[in-house]
């Protein structure tokens, strides 16, 4: 683990023994160990893929009590949609403006996630910084110094 400088987790909404405190509990104990071993906190990912099976703006509480452990959640426009309780087709991926996916990943960087990457098919992808709660971590880490010059709230499309 010492050579270790990232923590990714995917797959939550089809893995029924890592889901809410379990998921929580797992990206916890993970990232203590790398830290222990390496002397720095990874960067911690989830990859959301399957969101769309669990109930919508994670009613169920897959992901809910794991976020504010998450540097990077990554979704694709319908997983987004999903998550952050947008009704289907309540936005085209193709079309979203970018004040409708600042809205849509707000919940999430609110929740303390640091940065949400969307990826929107032919149109793309859209990034969202969290700001302070992306560099939450003592010392910084290797998150802090990869977001060390985006500000607060910032988005890139």
């Amino acid at each position: 683990l010492a050579g270790v400088r990232a923590l990714h987790v995917g797959y939550p909404h089809l893995l029924r023994g890592l889901q809410g405190p379990a998921l929580l509990q797992l990206l916890e104990a993970a990232a203590e160990a790398v830290e222990a071993a390496s002397g720095e906190a990874p960067i911690v990912s989830l990859d959301v893929n399957g969101a769309t099976l669990g109930a919508a703006a994670d009613a169920d509480g897959v992901i809910g009590p794991a976020l504010g452990k998450v540097d990077l959640l990554h979704a694709n426009f319908e997983e987004a949609c999903h998550i952050s309780g947008r009704a289907a087709g309540s936005l085209a991926e193709e079309a979203a403006t970018d004040g409708e996916l600042e809205a849509l990943v707000a919940p999430l960087l609110e929740a303390g996630v640091g940065l949400v990457a969307i990826t929107l098919g032919r149109a793309g992808a859209y990034v969202a910084f969290g700001g302070e709660g992306a560099t939450r971590r003592q010392g910084g880490g290797a998150f802090a110094a990869a977001a060390a010059g985006w500000r607060p709230g910032e988005c890139v499309r």
